[in-house]
């Protein structure tokens, strides 16, 4: 597509990464965006002072996964180098092995298993300066989308009939106005809470294919920082595990800033006391993983818990029976496809979008081909990662109701039948902890987290299942230091410190 004018809802991770791409390829992009845009000078006072109303996710933990550094770092490496310069740490392969690990031998690839630790929100300040320090895109801040403007599709397009095409926004003003701002090409990147169905109203006949699954959970988010000198527990790059009734895990960040995680059924009332910090640190001091970086003695925390719930797993199309409902707009990231936050692929799937979108655009000379290779592009790359996710909350919302049931059962003096329960769930969900003694199978799954390979490049692969499956069974048999207490110690730990009122 030749040179052109292109406005980005969104000014958040997603709107930012795709005005990047597609400023690198030539157009003119300006990106809208909710929030003012007043920017901290300094990193220190990104949380009290860059108020970010619109995308509340910034505050919580976050993963940068393989994918996504390894795309800046091929595609933009001085931004890379600017986040680096900011404390943002590039975790590898070799460090999560360990260098003492006899086993471990380099391959050809490892160098790629390399994450970035980095709060998201210091992420979306260094992208945004570095944006306007090159002056790639327009930035207009206190601009909310309230819809969109349309033309009947010209007819050589080879589109269906009566169909419309994009042709710009309407924007309110923080002074109430209406304005109207015309555009060659819309990408919506307005994440989760996107409002295109209603935008889109009025210009479709067919409405927006949406489907949306509740994901089951409740989560939340603190911060702490290393004490000044204090080394890090352990390099990992990600700490994560389940203890049946609650799933946690440790994010390490940029400048020994760190996060700790919890995620709970949301059907499980005792345990929504997480979602308060007496009853956040009352569960976190008592799970071994999580105290030693939260002890006294190596961290003190930096902020309030921040709670999230009502999280589904969501996909937007604007295909619908192969052909696109609408033309000259596109979704990216969250507003497209968004998944259970806790597995921490989200970024990840905007950088994959934003950089997908922007060669798809390039390399077609109208918006119907546009729509048609952006939807096969994103059958291909972004809906495995979301039937993947379906099937794990699938199976966890199932175990907590069968946990739910026993629970009742043993209240009433009754006995439930435990067949058909959760051993491969159980399993599934410490997988980490399964496989990290391997470094073959350590290797071959962090490479799927990591998001370089596909969910079936690991699951389709029998014998790689069998080998985990096998040192599976070869743990349990062995005796293992608990991970945390068990539910029913955790309830009493609970009620006698007063954190479930």
């Amino acid at each position: 597509m030749e040179k052109s004018n292109i406005v980005i809802i969104g000014g958040a991770f997603a709107g930012m990464m795709t005005g990047l791409a597609l400023a690198r390829k030539g157009h003119s992009v300006t990106v809208l965006d909710w929030d003012p845009g007043q920017l901290p000078k300094k990193t220190d006072d990104l949380f009290e002072q860059w108020n970010r109303i619109g995308c509340p996710q910034t505050k919580h933990a976050h993963a940068f996964l393989a994918r996504v550094h390894n795309e800046i770092r091929d595609n933009e490496p001085e931004l890379l180098q600017a986040l680096l310069d900011h404390g943002a740490e590039e975790l590898t392969f070799l460090e999560m092995v360990g260098e003492s690990n006899a086993d471990y031998s380099t391959e050809q690839g490892d160098e790629d298993l390399t994450s970035l630790a980095c709060r998201r929100i210091l992420f979306d300040w260094v992208l945004r300066n570095y944006l306007l320090e090159k002056e790639l895109v327009e930035i207009k801040s206190g601009q909310k989308v309230v819809g969109l403007l349309s033309e009947l599709a010209s007819a050589s397009l080879d589109a269906p009939q009566g169909i419309s095409r994009i042709v710009g926004v309407q924007a309110e003003q923080e002074d109430g106005s209406i304005i109207e701002i015309p555009a060659d090409f819309v990408i919506d990147a307005s994440g989760r809470t996107s409002k295109l169905p209603t935008w889109l109203g009025p210009h479709v006949q067919i409405p927006v294919s949406e489907e949306s699954e509740d994901s089951g959970i409740i989560y939340c988010s603190r911060w702490y920082k290393l004490k000044q000198g204090q080394p890090k527990p352990s390099n990992e790059m990600i700490i994560l595990g389940a203890l049946g009734y609650v799933a946690y895990g440790v994010f390490p960040s940029d400048n020994n800033i760190f996060a700790v995680i919890l995620a709970s059924s949301k059907a499980d009332d005792e345990m929504r006391c997480i979602l308060r910090t007496p009853g956040f640190e009352t569960v976190s001091t008592h799970i071994p993983k999580i105290w030693e970086w939260i002890n006294p003695e190596v961290s003190d925390p930096i902020s309030q818990t921040w709670g999230m719930a009502n999280l589904n797993n969501t996909r937007r199309n604007l295909i619908v029976d192969g052909e696109p409902i609408v033309l000259g707009i596109a979704t990216v990231g969250d507003s497209g496809t968004h998944l259970n936050p806790t597995t921490g692929r989200g970024c990840t799937l905007a950088a994959i979008t934003a950089y997908g979108f922007a060669d798809i655009y390039a390399d077609n000379n109208n918006v119907y081909d546009i729509a048609m290779a952006y939807d096969q592009f994103t059958e291909s790359e972004i809906i495995p990662w979301y039937e993947l996710q379906l099937q794990e909350d699938r199976a966890s919302i199932q175990a907590s109701e069968l946990s739910a049931a026993r629970r009742k059962a043993r209240a009433a003096g009754e006995k439930l039948s435990t067949r058909g329960s959760n051993a491969m769930a159980d399993m599934r969900k410490n997988m980490m902890a399964v496989v990290k003694s391997d470094v073959f199978l350590l290797r071959r799954f962090m490479r799927m987290m990591m998001m370089l390979d596909k969910p079936a490049d690991v699951m389709n692969d029998p014998e790689l299942l069998m080998r985990a499956m096998k040192l599976a069974q070869e743990n349990q048999q062995s005796k293992q230091e608990p991970m945390g207490p068990r539910r029913s110690e955790m309830m009493e730990i609970i009620q006698n410190s007063g954190a479930s009122t």
